[in-house]
């Protein structure tokens, strides 16, 4: 392995590991090994949360990764020479071929060999990325890397670190995080058959998805996934409790109303759907938006433009892009990340153009850094008030408004 890449690997591995603890409360992994698995090892995780999700699973080992990272990113050339020089090796699914077949032949054949050097590769088993609480079926594209591995040499074993990641909020700053890890070891005598058997791979394939739902809150009927994205829906209004409780509650509500129940649920998600909003608030039904509020934004020119920095720029790269709502958390991170290391010099800079007292100066930017992330998630409340404020003007039936805040109330009067 090229020393020098190695180098940047952990330098980059340092520095979004540091981001993730900061952006997320991220709490220990539960179940992971004592002692990190050796020679060939294939790490999985779920997919909720885009590009973070591999980071949050690989920021628990210290042994370099390769990852497995769909074709479309790719296409670029300047992400191509990156993503094939900081070991991600490129993976062809249906979506991204236009129609003609799949030849996944390359990257089966790096990924082979990389492992029987006894390296370590992180695959997205689920094959794309939706903000789901539960583990979608996995591709078997992973049993067949291992079992490759097994056929090439009989006497190898190759290790499985499993990962299942729940956020509390998906792209909310500082919201908790939990990781459960498993760890499976598949020899050539843990077969049920031949490697080279379809059977075999589907054998394996069950095995470890069956392990994985395990790590996560995996709901299997279709009435408690929808039950899960309503609970997202309505998390501010049962805001005292942890996510457990929350659903317990929402549950015996459910179950209590009935018919009456799934009926504004489904007004709901509609309304959701329809604005594009990922929460309702309480606050934003009857919120005035009190003026010491917007007194409290930093007003500075300097501090406006290290907000815009790390904040617009991603909020306008996002909407440019017209990326999926699973990828806010990615673009916020990485604008975050990006944008403290571009701006605070910069904004360094401009304070010595105004003052030179260095005290002053380091006083005025730790301010800043300390107001950036509230003074973001208040203009966000501000702006999700006037598009509540705007759907409200724009209906003309309010029955079921006054109906879903009675429900609503109801439940965080049970969650207190």
């Amino acid at each position: 392995m090229n020393p020098v890449l190695t180098i940047i690997y952990y330098v980059l591995y340092t520095l979004v590991k540091t981001g993730l603890q900061v952006y997320y409360r991220i709490g220990p992994g539960q179940g992971l090994p004592a002692t990190e698995p050796k020679g060939p090892l294939i790490v999985l995780g779920n997919h909720p949360n885009a590009l973070l999700d591999p980071f949050m699973v690989v920021s628990h080992l210290t042994r370099p990764v390769y990852f497995l990272g769909n074709a479309s990113l790719f296409k670029h050339w300047f992400a191509n020479w990156f993503l094939n020089t900081f070991y991600t090796i490129p993976i062809e699914r249906p979506k991204d071929v236009g129609g003609r077949p799949i030849d996944n032949a390359q990257a089966f054949r790096r990924s082979r060999e990389h492992l029987m050097m006894g390296g370590a590769l992180y695959i997205a088993p689920e094959g794309t990325s939706e903000r789901e609480y539960r583990l979608r079926p996995i591709k078997t594209g992973a049993a067949r890397i291992a079992l490759n591995v097994l056929q090439a040499d009989p006497h190898q074993s190759v290790a499985f670190l499993l990962g299942g990641i729940t956020y509390e909020d998906h792209p909310a700053f500082r919201s908790r995080v939990s990781i459960h890890f498993d760890c499976l070891v598949v020899g050539m005598d843990d077969l049920p058959g031949p490697a080279d058997e379809w059977a075999t791979v589907e054998w394996l394939t069950e095995l470890l998805e069956r392990k994985m739902q395990g790590l996560l809150l995996h709901s299997t009927p279709e009435q408690d996934e929808r039950l899960m994205r309503s609970l997202d829906l309505l998390r501010p209004w049962l805001w005292g409790s942890g996510w457990r409780k929350r659903l317990q509650t929402l549950q015996g509500h459910l179950l209590h109303s009935g018919d009456q129940a799934e009926a504004w649920l489904s007004t709901l998600n509609q309304l959701v759907a329809q604005k594009g909003l990922t929460a309702v608030d309480p606050r934003w039904l009857d919120q005035k938006e009190p003026l010491i509020r917007l007194v409290l934004l930093p007003l500075a020119v300097m501090v406006l433009l290290h907000h815009a920095v790390i904040y617009g720029l991603p909020e306008l790269l996002k909407r440019r892009l017209k990326l999926h709502l699973v990828y806010d958390a990615t673009v916020r991170f990485l604008g975050g990340l990006i944008g403290y290391l571009v701006g605070v010099p910069l904004l360094w800079w401009m304070m010595g153009q105004v003052c030179s007292s260095w005290e002053i100066r380091l006083l005025w930017l730790g301010m800043v850094l300390v107001s950036g992330p509230w003074s973001w998630q208040q203009w966000l409340f501000f702006q999700r008030i006037r598009q509540w404020r705007s759907f409200q003007k724009a209906t003309r039936d309010r029955q079921w408004l006054d109906t879903l805040r009675t429900h609503l109330s109801r439940l965080s009067e049970q969650a207190e």
